[in-house]
């Protein structure tokens, strides 16, 4: 049947518009008449869309931030879920990116309340998203010419480090409810007791070891150290650096280590 032509069709960019801020709102109508009548008026084809809208959103979001959505339990999760689209809606049609701004959001509505450290959690699964998916790194590093480095040149050493590595400054305990929750369903109330926020650190260096989360805690000397050398610093002002933290630590060991995890993917020599 041809459209009606006392219809008035708005131009596309405009219905675009109004078509997202009518699928993200609480009680908007599209502001579309529709074109031809049919079984299916504009109002429950909107419902349709807001409903697996926000359900696939939710879904996307408890995907990538599994213990936060476990200590928060379905209902909750899903509300605040949907809470947050509407804050911050996908700037694109990959959803991965839409839990890069969860940390902020959780840090703001939770702040000063006893779920507060959520904030952290989240975090910390956001940058394991972001390890996980980030490139390989471009080579591999070869330990014959680093062997064949002069002693007295080995503080003018500077590493390449790969890109699926970073260093993740968190809450004390944050590592620990991630690892116990991660592979938690969420039920209709909380898995465990949100632990209240605590003003001590912990550590953590992260990378990937087979396709797999690799994390390890580190001192606060270590991550000194590796903080430096991941910001381009030559050896030995990453050594002085940990070494300024705590005097005690064993430079050579703490390299040895992130070499052997794949961590560093080359060097060179400062000029």
């Amino acid at each position: 049947m041809p459209a009606d032509p006392a219809i008035t069709v708005p131009a596309l960019a405009e219905l675009q518009r109004a078509f997202a801020a009518a699928v993200f709102a609480r009680d908007r109508d599209l502001p579309v008449p529709p074109l031809a009548p049919g079984p299916v008026t504009p109002a429950t084809a909107l419902a349709v869309h807001r409903t697996n809208t926000r359900v696939g959103f939710a879904s996307a979001l408890a995907s990538a931030f599994p213990a936060v959505a476990a200590l928060m339990g379905r209902p909750e999760f899903e509300a605040m879920a949907w809470s947050y689209q509407r804050t911050r809606p996908p700037a694109c049609g990959d959803l991965f990116f839409a839990g890069q701004h969860l940390p902020a959001f959780l840090a703001t509505h939770l702040a000063g309340t006893a779920e507060e450290s959520l904030a952290g959690i989240a975090a910390l699964e956001w940058q394991i998203q972001c390890v996980m998916v980030a490139a390989d790194p471009a080579g591999s590093l070869d330990l014959e010419a680093l062997a064949e480095v002069p002693a007295a040149r080995h503080g003018d050493l500077c590493f390449a480090v790969s890109p699926a590595a970073a260093l993740h400054r968190a809450p004390a305990g944050t590592a620990s409810l991630w690892e116990r929750y991660r592979a938690v369903p969420p039920g209709d109330g909380p898995a465990g007791e949100v632990p209240a926020a605590t003003v001590e650190v912990e550590h953590l260096l992260l990378g990937r070891d087979g396709g797999r989360l690799a994390l390890r805690r580190l001192t606060a000397g270590e991550a000194a150290l590796l903080s430096a050398i991941i910001a381009g610093e030559p050896f030995g002002a990453a050594v002085d650096a940990g070494l300024a933290v705590d005097p005690d630590l064993e430079p050579g060991p703490v390299l040895a280590s992130v070499v052997q995890r794949g961590i560093i993917s080359g060097f060179r020599l400062r000029d």
